[in-house]
C-alpha cells in the first residue's frame, strides 16, 4: 500500500490538450432502420441510411448504434 500512496503523492496534474473536432458524425439506430450524417464545418459531407435485417433488428441499441457508425464510415 505504501507504493500506491507514494504514487498518488507524486501525481502531477496535467491538462489534456484540446483539439477542435474536424468532422462530426451523427447517427440514429431505430429498431427498423438506421441513418448517419457526416458534417465538416456545418457542410454535409456524407449521408448513409438503410434498414436492418431481422437479426440486426434484434440487437441491443448499443450494437445497432455501433453498426450505424460503421455504415456511416
Amino acid at each position: 500500500i505504501n507504493w500506491w500512496i507514494a504514487k498518488l503523492k507524486a501525481n502531477i496534474l496535467a491538462q489534456l490538450m484540446q483539439i477542435p473536432s474536424q468532422m462530426t458524425m451523427t447517427t440514429d439506430a431505430a429498431p427498423s432502420e438506421y441513418g448517419s450524417t457526416l458534417e465538416k464545418e456545418l457542410e454535409m459531407i456524407a449521408i448513409a441510411h438503410g434498414t436492418w435485417n431481422k437479426r440486426q433488428a434484434k440487437l441491443t441499441i448499443n450494437n445497432r448504434e455501433i453498426k450505424a457508425i460503421f455504415q456511416g464510415l
